[in-house]
């Protein structure tokens, strides 16, 4: 890709009638920022510009377009809005909210965070995430420079879904994703990318904000690291683990993990402080000992007293709080750096009162709607658990009478006194032997004995149909509201299929355009978890082959032709198509017999 080179402010403003661009902010690999206005509401926006490069491509700017309408479509207070999207002279642009305050980057970069605000913001980000992840939308970048804290110590994600580089330019110059933050597999795999991503990165920036630095090799927890709560260990371990199938399934997971322990940091036991630390100055701020102040910061918010940084044995980054003072003087706009490179202007007593107050105000808010939102949780999990419970009770009492059933039917045939008699005319009705009723009886003992680790393969093969659900939904989102109409019905209805036959099926038909791009690539993960699975199915055929053959012995000996038939017919088909357990493990129906049916 060639240099970019941003235009003037001058020559935006000769291009834009609607927008007045007032100055430039800042360069970044996927274009530059400006601060501008728009005229007719008279309201502050920030303005990007893609380079030329990306407008010369028609399946980006096609890609573009549709992304940029699903971002304007989002309204959440932990992204930033995007009011509109174009092309100007052969140039993409986006204008969106324009935020005023520093990036998390600028904030808290080398610094280690108070472990309450670090919990705080993670979450937020979580939420902000959750409702962008939930209508489609993966950022692939998360990291601090794209994490921005308003006046209101708001943390707002920016460049969500747009900077994507052009479909198979590889090593042409674009740069995405940011070493240290991206998940492995949007470097090695990025056709496999989904939510799980972001929440990697989202799992290191959560680490960075509690140790003051990046995870390295070898890994050492936060607690080791930076003598952080004991608990933030699991939830950044299972966050930042490299193969995606092990880390939060989603980050709405992970939010409410920390809504838990957020919940316990905010209501310790209460520790007296003297009444003259109740403001910063200019002798006991970070920065008299070499570290950059935060405006508006309080002792009260520190994790220990300043003159115990100096002597830490760790050699730890102070431990600094994010609150910005309300009524402070903001430079610039946190889409992506400050720009002002000077120290904020020390707080008055005035102004950090108001500070500390507005601040428990928010946090009030902030604490009665995480309880709403948890109480609405645990009551759909409350409903879901009995639920299942109850269909397990039905579906138990059903085997339990079905195999008392069973029991008595074999006990007839199973009697010594009929098995060692002679076979006469009389007696062929009671000793005629149901076959159907014992190979019934068959698969129901597979699908009892083995209930945990089908429970185990059914869970996976349902999570890989459901990324390649939203694999499609993405596909049909992109296309033109013509072509739309009818993939989209045909995608719901392939997708119906999939999911009542719990498989993806080898083959597609071709009028799936949509469909098949991706297609073999979701079918052989599905043969991944297959060949995992296979020792453990290839004991159950064991097992029911020999089942099978037992009795085929003792009917042998009495002669039950009809039975010996249909158990050989029953060994051959199962010992033939290795599939076949794997539906009966799973209690589903059988082809041929469905077919029969």
């Amino acid at each position: 890709m060639n240099q970019f080179t941003p235009p003037q402010p001058e020559e935006l403003n000769n291009l834009f009638s609607a927008y007045r661009v007032d100055g430039f902010i800042a360069q970044g690999g996927m274009g530059a920022v400006y601060h501008g206005t728009q005229v007719s509401l008279d309201r502050p926006v920030a303005i990007k510009i893609l380079p030329d490069v990306f407008g010369e491509d028609p399946s980006y700017r096609q890609s573009f377009e549709t992304e940029a309408k699903a971002m304007a479509r989002l309204n959440h207070p932990n992204l930033v809005g995007i009011y509109d999207f174009g092309e100007l002279d052969g140039m993409l642009y986006i204008i969106m909210e324009y935020v005023q305050g520093r990036s998390l980057h600028e904030s808290a970069h080398g610094q280690v965070v108070e472990e309450e605000e670090a919990a705080r913001l993670i979450l937020d980000i979580c939420r902000g995430l959750e409702h962008a992840h939930e209508a489609g939308l993966i950022h692939r970048d998360i990291k601090p420079a794209n994490i921005l804290i308003d006046d209101q110590v708001r943390p707002k994600i920016v460049d969500f879904g747009l900077a994507r580089p052009l479909e198979g330019d590889e090593g042409g110059g674009v740069v995405f994703g940011t070493p240290g933050y991206t998940a492995p597999e949007v470097l090695n795999h990025p056709e496999n990318v989904d939510q799980r991503s972001d929440i990697y990165s989202v799992g290191v920036m959560l680490y960075e904000l509690l140790t003051g630095g990046m995870p390295v090799d070898p890994y050492m927890s936060p607690s080791e690291a930076a003598e952080a709560d004991e608990r933030f260990d699991n939830i950044v371990a299972r966050a930042i683990q490299p193969d995606p199938e092990h880390r939060y399934s989603s980050v709405s997971e992970m939010a409410e993990d920390l809504e838990e322990l957020l919940r316990s940091l905010t209501n310790p036991e209460p520790v007296p402080s003297p009444p003259t630390s109740r403001l910063l100055t200019t002798a006991n701020t970070p920065a008299a000992m070499g570290a950059r102040p935060l405006a508006g910061a309080t002792v009260g918010a520190l994790r220990t007293p300043a003159p115990t940084y100096l002597a830490s044995s760790k050699k730890k980054s102070p431990v600094v709080p994010l609150l910005l003072v309300a009524g402070l003087a903001v430079v610039g706009v946190v889409a992506y750096n400050s720009m002002s490179k000077q120290d904020e202007p020390a707080p008055t007593p005035v102004a950090t009162e108001t500070a500390e107050q507005e601040a428990a105000r928010i946090r009030a808010e902030k604490e009665a709607d995480m309880e709403k939102q948890r109480e609405a949780r645990r009551l759909k999990k409350q409903q879901e658990e009995e639920l299942r419970l109850a269909k397990a009770a039905e579906r138990e009492a059903e085997m339990r009478a079905f195999k008392a059933e069973l029991q008595a039917g074999r006990g007839r045939v199973a009697e010594p006194e009929e098995v060692s008699r002679p076979v006469v005319v009389e007696d062929a009705e009671i000793q005629t032997f149901d076959h159907k009723a014992f190979i019934k009886g068959l698969r129901q003992d597979v699908v009892i004995h083995n209930s945990s680790t089908v429970e185990e393969y059914n869970e996976e093969i349902a999570k890989n149909i459901d990324r390649y659900n939203r694999e499609i939904k993405r596909a049909v989102r992109k296309l033109n509201n013509g072509e739309r109409d009818g993939v989209e019905m045909k995608a719901e209805a392939f997708y119906g299929a999939m999911q009542q036959n719990q498989y993806i099926p080898e083959k597609v038909s071709g009028e799936h355009f949509v469909i098949t791009r991706s297609h073999f690539e979701y079918f052989r993960d599905q043969r991944d978890i297959d060949q995992r699975y296979e020792q453990q199915f290839s004991t159950m055929r064991s097992e029911y082959v020999r089942a099978c053959e037992k009795k085929l012995k003792e009917l042998d000996a009495q002669a039950q032709k009809e039975g010996i038939e249909a158990l050989k017919a029953e060994v051959e088909s199962i010992r033939e198509d290795k599939t076949r357990i794997r539906l009966i493990a799973r209690g589903l129906p059988l082809p041929d017999e469905q077919a029969g049916s």
